[in-house]
């Protein structure tokens, strides 16, 4: 008997009861990514952006490294 914590619920469950993304799920979420970046742009002058642009490239040389 495999634990709960080890299960994992994309393969053991049916396909009835894993959780979907919804169109309403998607929009709201793309919404929410719109108003981050006009708030960015409009507010912070694009700082927020450009810092998590900086950092994700940090972050994909260190994966590189890992190689």
């Amino acid at each position: 008997m495999v634990p709960p914590y080890h299960r994992d619920s994309a393969r053991d469950d049916p396909p009835e009861e894993r959780r979907q993304l919804t169109n309403t799920i998607a929009i709201i979420l793309a919404l929410l990514l719109v108003a981050f970046f006009a708030y960015d742009g409009w507010q912070m002058d694009w700082a927020m952006t450009v810092f998590l642009g900086r950092k994700g490239l940090e972050f994909i040389e260190w994966l590189a490294f890992w190689r």
